[in-house]
């Protein structure tokens, strides 16, 4: 496997990573959703990744034994260079998986701030009502008072002209 093949593959491991991630965060989908797609996305990016190292494991084995049969490359070349596209991989894969579980717990966080902000405005609304309601309450109480002493005021003049 030559460096541009190193580097294809890194690109591709990169590229599968970064696309798993947008692609799940851009779905137009509640939180809750979207960080059980991440998780799952990050199985399934493992599950990917590990598939990839087998085959490059496999791919090692066959090119190692060609090369011992006298393909032009040394084995200890090929050795050293597999090792080093398999640190390469398993490097970039936890990267990625730590920027996802960093974006899932960014979008949690953020849903538990959204709620506890609705929760706080849902309060002040209901306290805001309540007290409007009492001193609407108070104030037809006092119309009523009103009312009556004047119905009373009124009899008392009705009397007096009597």
């Amino acid at each position: 496997m030559s460096k541009s093949n190193s580097k294809m593959l890194a690109a591709i491991l990169g590229g599968a990573a970064a696309g798993a991630m947008l692609g799940v965060l851009l779905a137009p989908q509640a939180g809750k959703e979207t960080r059980k797609q991440i998780v799952q996305s990050t199985k399934d990016s493992a599950v990917a990744v590990e598939d990839l190292i087998e085959q490059g494991k496999k791919t090692w084995y066959d090119a190692k034994g060609k090369a011992k049969m006298g393909a032009g490359i040394a084995a200890d070349e090929l050795d050293e260079f597999m090792r080093h596209i398999l640190n390469k991989g398993r490097s970039m894969w936890r990267g990625a998986k730590g920027k996802a579980n960093d974006v899932a717990n960014d979008a949690e966080n953020a849903y538990d701030s959204a709620m506890n902000s609705t929760r706080k405005a849902a309060h002040n609304v209901r306290e805001s009502v309540s007290s409007n309601v009492r001193e609407g309450a108070s104030n037809v109480r006092e119309g009523v008072s009103n009312v009556r002493e004047g119905i009373s005021n009124t009899k008392d003049g009705m009397s007096s002209h009597t």
